[in-house]
């Protein structure tokens, strides 16, 4: 852009001469913040909203503001990390203390913002007449600012809502002001978030907005913006350019888009250029050792799960096409949140203790003969994987006199009293061959994440698909999820690692999932995510019958959960292993003070 628009940035009138919580001379600021009961989050969240709320509106310089603001900026920030417990890891659709713990959060920021703001714009309207160099108070102000925004829109993409209303366009009025006093390129010291110049802190928000956020689990954005300070450095933001995978609209309220999803960028717009970053950390996860969990990234001592790397080199390398049409539907879902769920849905409620230990019932075990190996047989007249995993006699070929009553009773006295495994129905707003658009009941307590395993059973079928939940979107009026569809069937197992000393690991639930042909993916396992890695061998064991797998190359990338591919040993008798375990101002806060 050749020129700077006009500044439109609002501060809130200052109609007050004095502060009536500490005078602005001296170290009154200090005593004050010294004074405050940090231990008890509830009084010190009250007493930093009430006096900041009420500084916004005192007359004072600009210098004397922004000494008071970084004096303020550290509790600010100990209590926003201390309320975050609060509303998160909380079901989908949040209850009233947590909304307003999360709208006490964001107003804090919001606040703290503002009075950076005032001190960025008083501080370029009387020039020199502040009695320092502009540029001085200016910078540090705006930086700050625009890290208070960032922080209220991470707090939004961890809650899957929509970002609040102005706070990209603030964004890029910050951005504007900066360039109109050639301050773009001017360092700050940031002892919570890093250094970095103006431009690139501005840009760390921008690849926030433009990595796919509603894919992302909450504890994905623990810890990202330290790291993101260097990443932000390899990013450019250049006149638009047609080739440009995003584009941004500075005069807009909006993240960067990609390209080809708009048809309003013109030469106004601007282009950020993220190849460089691609590249480098494409480098940086390749240089991961298998297996591990997460890696440290650059000068940082931030750790960023390789995972959550592949995703960010997918989000910011390339747009993503959808290869399925979707139909709308108005069918209802049956929804097993989470693997523990679904493995004790897929085994038809039954208990894993008994799922695991021999009852006299030989279930459909990975043994020579079992059709699930013969992932290149010939099409049969009906496929085991037609329908879903069923523990009861007449699903066997065991004669009913072969099963031990007292067992088969108290298997079926446990499946009665477990509360602990529960579905939810849903519905469905579309569907494609690859998954499904659903919405959730205003009023449900589902605990959802992104990139979590889901089990699915339609309306007209008993048998219980598996699938992963890629994104979450909120709005005032409802919650939607987009579920992509792994496979049409799994069987239940319970799995453990070998050891080849000391006592043998406990199993966990896991399920095992049938070659799919179209998309050319062989048999699979899913386990948790700790401590299955690539290489193990691990056993699996269904009613007391156990075969013995090395677990091959990890499909997924999310941190949810595992998907290997799998080797099956020859013998599971004697196992011997090398491997071991290794918000806005008016809200009323009044109820929360006391809560906190």
């Amino acid at each position: 852009m050749s020129t700077v628009p006009p500044i439109k940035l609002k501060v809130p009138r200052q109609d007050l001469d004095r502060s009536s919580y500490f005078s602005l001379e001296g170290e009154a600021a200090d005593n004050w913040i010294e004074h405050l009961p940090m231990t008890n989050v509830g009084q010190t969240s009250r007493q930093l909203y009430l006096a900041l709320s009420e500084l916004n509106r005192v007359r004072m310089l600009p210098d004397k503001r922004l000494l008071i603001l970084d004096k303020l900026r550290k509790p600010i920030y100990f209590i926003s990390r201390a309320l975050t417990k609060h509303y998160i890891n909380q079901p989908i659709v949040l209850p009233e203390q947590a909304r307003k713990v999360a709208n006490l959060a964001d107003t804090l920021h919001q606040l703290q913002a503002t009075g950076y703001t005032i001190v960025a714009t008083h501080a370029a309207t009387l020039g020199k007449r502040t009695g320092n160099k502009p540029a001085l108070l200016i910078a540090p102000a705006l930086h700050r600012a625009i890290t208070d925004i960032s922080l209220n829109i991470i707090r939004r993409c961890q809650l899957y809502e929509p970002i609040k209303a102005g706070a990209w366009e603030t964004l890029h009025q910050f951005y504007l002001l900066a360039k109109q006093q050639k301050l773009l390129t001017t360092r700050i010291e940031d002892i919570e978030y890093g250094d970095s110049s103006i431009e690139d802190n501005y840009i760390r928000a921008l690849l926030i907005g433009c990595a796919r956020p509603n894919q992302l689990r909450q504890e994905d954005f623990n810890g990202l913006l330290k790291p993101m300070v260097d990443w932000a450095s390899r990013c450019q933001l250049q006149p638009y350019t047609p080739q440009s995978l995003f584009v941004l609209d500075l005069d807009g309220n909006s993240p960067p888009v990609y390209q080809e999803l708009t048809t309003d960028a013109n030469d106004l717009w601007l282009s950020l250029d993220t190849r460089q970053l691609v590249n480098d950390i494409s480098v940086l996860r390749s240089l991961a050792e298998p297996g591990t969990l997460k890696i440290a990234t650059g000068d940082s001592n931030q750790l960023i799960s390789v995972d959550l790397m592949g995703h960010l080199i997918v989000a910011w390398g390339s747009m993503s096409k959808r290869t399925f049409i979707r139909l709308e539907a108005e069918d209802s879902l049956d929804l097993a949140i989470g693997l523990s769920a679904t493995h004790h849905f897929v085994s038809n409620e039954m208990s894993f203790n008994a799922l695991t230990h021999e009852s006299g019932v030989d279930m459909q075990i990975l043994d020579e003969d079992n059709p699930f190996l013969k992932v290149n047989s010939k099409v049969r007249s009906k496929d085991v994987w037609d329908s879903s995993f069923d523990p009861s006699p007449e699903s066997t070929s065991v004669a009913i006199e072969s099963i031990d009553y007292h067992i088969r009773n108290n298997e079926k006295d446990q499946k009665g009293g477990n509360q602990k495994y529960r579905s939810h129905n849903v519905q469905m707003v579309n569907s494609s061959a690859h998954g499904y658009c659903i919405e959730c009941p205003s009023d449900n307590s589902m605990m959802v994440k992104t990139g979590e395993i889901i089990g699915i059973k339609e309306s007209h079928n008993n048998n219980w698909s598996i699938a992963v939940i890629r994104w979450v979107s909120r709005n005032q009026q409802q919650t939607q999820l987009g579920l992509e569809l792994i496979n049409p069937s799994a069987a239940p197992y319970g799995a453990r690692i070998v050891r080849t000393t000391g006592e043998q690991a406990d199993y966990m639930r896991a399920l095992v999932l049938p070659e799919v042909e179209s998309t050319q993916q062989p048999m699979t396992v899913l386990t948790p995510r700790v401590p299955f890695r690539t290489g193990v061998k691990v056993v699996l064991n269904q009613r007391g019958k156990e075969i013995q797998i090395t677990l091959g190359k990890k499909l997924n990338d999310t941190g949810a959960y595992n998907q290997f591919e799998f080797k099956r040993m020859n013998t599971i008798e004697a196992p011997t292993s090398d491997d071991d375990e290794g918000i806005n101002v008016g809200d009323d806060f009044d109820s929360l003070w006391t809560n906190l």
